[in-house]
């Protein structure tokens, strides 16, 4: 502080002497701090919730995650342009099916449905929501809270490229939805897709 006002001091009483003024004049009082730059401003981002909500109304997919195919009809994969199934499987406390094309032996599409009875996916995505990488940026760069067949879910990306999306249903006590997928082309209707499908498969679990 003292550097900004002994410089303003100095002025004010070089000008005074010009004028014929008092030559010891009072410091002004009504300097103004120095405001906060733009930089500085924009630092402090909103933090996002780590705490994900209760499930008023659970579904259990005890029954359902055995098959997890079966929770999209036929006609529903080819609505949501999913390639041909490539394998189903359910070890321990998760169900798996998986869909997968490729070409040439490279890797183009990958789309992946778990039916999770452990660990609870959705407060563990809460509780990363705000995790970021070794360079600071954020680990999720899309973390967006939804609501789908009535259940709380989350739609996240690490990615801008629209190459990447999942979605996360809570269905409660523990148990959860992930439904992702990975592209080779980037397709800006991916994460909706997905959304869609978590969607159907909620209500296939919820009969």
């Amino acid at each position: 502080m003292r550097r900004r006002i002994y410089p303003l001091l100095a002025v004010v009483l070089a000008v005074a002497g010009c004028s014929g003024g008092p030559t010891d004049p009072t410091p002004a009082t009504t300097a103004k701090p120095p405001s906060t730059t733009a930089s500085q401003a924009t630092t402090s981002a909103t933090t996002r919730p780590t705490v994900a909500p209760t499930v008023a109304d659970p579904v259990d997919l005890t029954k359902a995650y055995k098959h997890p195919c079966a929770t999209l009809t036929a006609a529903q994969q080819r609505q949501l342009g999913l390639p041909p199934r490539v394998g189903e499987s359910a070890e321990g406390s998760h169900g798996m099916c998986r869909w997968r094309k490729e070409d040439a032996g490279l890797l183009e599409t990958d789309y992946v449905l778990l039916l999770h009875l452990r660990p609870d996916l959705l407060a563990e995505a809460y509780e990363n929501s705000n995790s970021r990488e070794a360079d600071g940026d954020p680990s999720w760069v899309l973390f967006e809270p939804r609501v789908i067949g009535g259940l709380p879910a989350v739609v996240r990306s690490f990615s801008t490229r629209a190459d990447f999306c999942e979605v996360i249903v809570g269905v409660g006590k523990g148990q959860g939805i992930r439904m992702s997928g990975t592209v080779h082309e980037p397709d800006p209707d991916l994460c909706a897709r997905l959304v869609t499908a978590a969607e159907q498969v909620v209500t296939a679990v919820g009969r």
